[in-house]
């Protein structure tokens, strides 16, 4: 595997993939505030108990982020188990070098060695002696929101009645439009100003400035009524963004009905310091879902599991990057080998090549901005194709016996310069690959 931690800091800003302007976009759709005013950046655990009253609260969809802003002590406490502290270390060094100026590094989270006992501890209650079946890493909502669309297409009506139609629809058409322009950006060389890429940040209701920005964008667009009213037909992809509203709507106003939508009779949700799960029973088979996490973690939960519960399934979906001019951005893919150590391992995935979804082979990073030239020429001549952050230590943990259905689609191609600062969101790649797998599941359930 790439040796590239053995660079200095300086020498991975200066041979990354990203440019130093991508790379501080990058970090800056993360920490969310002024990044010159930064001076400590404090890890925190998910239910650590602060009071942080005084500081000022920083909307986000991965994270509690909460800033002094007379000190310039950043604190980031997760919402979906332990941080990934390596990165967010990396992240600190990297961005004290870029603006001259001293940052600290201080991760206040408990060890794994202290959690992992309480979260077997829970999970063995929560099963009340029942075995599991199977193991899915991917998004908590988007399982369930399969299977609430798959009882009652929609579903989503019940919570959006009561809101402003008007600013609803406006968020739906912004969102159309979004997949509509990407689309352009990506396969027909639309051009697009790097301001004008800030129109796809994660975790946002537009703003009026970006709704304007994305509005005169789609003017260059030949036939864009006609791309949005085709996208309008697809019932899940409208479904989704309904609830996707929610969800930010939810984070900016401190509101909780977003939290109403995921109570399901065929889940329950677990949150934990270590890592929430969603316990899933369909027709007497149980499934233990996790988000994608922190690699360590999951790698050691993964083991645990096989050893007390010897589960024969093991379903994962999720987004990759592209090292390989032979792949596109938006396209599924299929992971054979996972390659560390110099060495090639088979995954032995048994979803199967189709038209447009090709098996490719991965190498693991701990950060995207550890993605550095001699990096990316190591992995292309050793014969790597994509790149994630957690497929290696999750196949790792997993034997032979295991049955794998693994599905990824490509998000970002930083050896082409289309890198993660440009916030793609790729709604529908994202859709299609989670009704695969649960289409699958839904199958191995009725036999």
């Amino acid at each position: 595997m790439p040796q590239v931690k053995q660079q200095s800091i300086q020498e991975i800003i200066e041979d990354n993939l990203m440019s130093h302007e991508q790379i501080l976009s990058y970090i800056k759709d993360d920490f969310r505030v002024d990044l010159n005013k930064i001076r400590k950046i404090v890890i925190l655990d998910q239910y650590s108990h602060n009071n942080f009253s005084s500081y000022k609260r920083i909307p986000h969809h991965r994270y509690c982020l909460y800033f002094d802003e007379v000190v310039g002590d950043l604190f980031i406490q997760p919402t979906e188990g332990k941080l990934r502290s390596r990165h967010i270390e990396i992240e600190s060094k990297i961005l004290a070098s870029l603006i001259g100026k001293p940052i600290d590094f201080v991760d206040l989270s408990h060890p794994l060695e202290n959690r992992i006992i309480n979260w077997e501890k829970g999970l063995q209650k929560l099963l009340s002696g029942k075995g599991i079946d199977g193991v899915l890493i991917g998004s908590l909502w988007n399982f369930n929101f399969y299977l609430k669309l798959l009882a009652n297409s929609n579903f989503a009506k019940r919570y959006t009645q009561n809101l402003d139609q008007v600013i609803l629809n406006k968020y739906v058409v912004h969102q159309l439009t979004l997949i509509v322009i990407e689309h352009e950006y990506i396969n027909n060389g639309l051009f697009l100003e790097e301001f004008e890429k800030s129109i796809f940040q994660e975790g946002n209701i537009p703003n009026l400035k970006t709704i304007e920005i994305t509005r005169r964008i789609s003017r260059k667009i030949h036939a864009f009524e006609d791309k949005v009213s085709f996208l309008r037909k697809r019932k899940d992809l409208i479904e989704y963004i309904n609830t996707d509203y929610l969800f930010f709507k939810d984070i900016e106003e401190r509101t909780s009905t977003f939290k109403k939508t995921l109570v399901s009779k065929y889940a329950k949700i677990v949150h934990d310091p270590l890592l929430n799960y969603q316990l899933i029973t369909i027709n007497d088979s149980a499934y233990i879902n996790f988000s994608w996490a922190n690699a360590e973690v999951l790698n050691i939960v993964l083991k645990r599991l096989e050893e007390h519960y010897n589960f024969n399934s093991f379903y994962m979906y999720g987004k990759c990057g592209s090292i390989s001019t032979d792949f596109k951005i938006g396209q599924l893919v299929i992971p054979i080998r996972s390659y560390s150590n110099k060495t090639f391992t088979n995954i032995y995935n048994q979803v199967q090549p189709a038209s447009g979804i090709s098996g490719t082979n991965f190498i693991h990073v701990n950060s995207p901005l550890l993605e550095t030239r001699r990096w990316a020429k190591e992995a292309i001549q050793s014969g790597c194709d994509c790149v994630d952050m957690e497929l290696d230590p999750v196949v790792r943990a997993l034997s032979k016996h295991v049955a794998k259905k693994i599905l990824y689609y490509i998000s970002d191609q930083p050896t082409l310069g289309l890198t993660l600062s440009d916030r793609l969101s790729l709604i529908t790649q994202r859709l299609d690959c989670c009704k695969i797998i649960v289409n699958d599941i839904l199958l191995q359930t009725k036999n």
